[in-house]
């Protein structure tokens, strides 16, 4: 999952595995991201993916306070209450060639913080 703070994005990597299966968990999720930064996403599942992401946000906004709480989260947290708005808008020009992009730039040189809770 991402999760946007200001000009700050927080990528989360969660697994569920079981306690004699933790180091092996410890190596592999460094090397699935590690393959973020190498493949090249198919048109169609940045397409698929930008859809059901607007899709989730249109039906939040199905009610106007609903949607104005919203837009007072974005407001809050982003400084721009159409934020969200703007987002989406822009996500329609989204292509596999920017994904890879935006992945080697960001996840080639990682800061991690790991929490394991037993």
């Amino acid at each position: 999952g991402i999760s946007f703070s200001g000009d700050r994005a927080v990528l989360t990597m969660t697994m569920g595995t079981q306690k004699q299966n933790i180091e092996e968990a410890k190596e592999a999720m460094p090397a699935e991201l590690a393959k973020l930064i190498s493949t090249v996403v198919p048109e169609k599942v940045v397409e698929k993916n930008c859809n059901a992401y607007t899709q989730r946000i249109f039906m939040r906004w199905i009610a106007r306070d609903v949607r104005a709480y919203y837009n007072g989260i974005d407001e809050y947290t982003h400084g721009n209450a159409f934020f969200t708005r703007d987002l989406l808008n822009r996500m329609v020009s989204v292509t596999p060639q920017d994904v890879q992009r935006v992945a080697q730039k960001y996840f080639s040189n990682p800061k991690f913080v790991r929490v394991i809770i037993n």
